[in-house]
């Protein structure tokens, strides 16, 4: 007797938590999502085109559109160094595009005209290229000044060929 009292006790849980368990479900299916994004002093450079937005304590230090440099390897959209709460970045817009290639790398470069071929006195690199399209962000470390440098470019490092470039004469 008392393991049929044990039993019908145990279904008689299940089914209550069942009951819980699914009218939470439900409450948490009404609840509007929240989006969490990073805050731009989180943010050192941003894959596969995810930009932090400019808010009120950034400010646009220069900015131009890309000049392509070689035939094969067009490039156009435009790129700016931003100041966001103290650190630099570059940022490429939405309009962005290349084409792909091995190696291919985003410099500063000291003139503000960028040859097909480059020297490697002349340059910097922030880092590999993250897409060939789109919005991008890179972090300009602390210990680069961006006034020391005319342009900023997109290379190919395998074959020293220059794809486009941007004067980024300062503001």
């Amino acid at each position: 007797m008392q393991l049929k009292s044990v039993r019908a006790l145990g279904i008689a849980s299940l089914l209550i938590l069942g009951v819980s368990c699914t009218a939470a479900q439900e409450a948490n299916n009404n609840t509007p999502e929240t989006t969490v994004t990073a805050s731009p002093t989180e943010t050192s450079a941003n894959p596969a085109g995810d930009t932090v937005k400019e808010d009120s304590k950034s400010m646009v230090i220069s900015e131009g559109n890309f000049i392509q440099v070689d035939a094969d390897h067009p490039t156009e959209g435009m790129a700016k160094i931003l100041d966001i709460d103290g650190q630099k970045y570059l940022e490429f817009n939405n309009d962005f595009s290349t084409v792909d290639g091995p190696d291919v790398l985003v410099v500063l470069h000291r003139d503000r005209t960028v040859p097909v071929k480059i020297e490697e006195a002349d340059y910097v690199t922030l880092e590999a290229l993250q897409t060939i399209t789109g919005e991008q962000r890179y972090l300009i470390p602390d210990t680069i000044n961006p006034e020391d440098f005319g342009s900023v470019a997109v290379w190919c490092r395998r074959f020293n060929v220059t794809f486009g470039y941007v004067d980024l004469a300062m503001n």
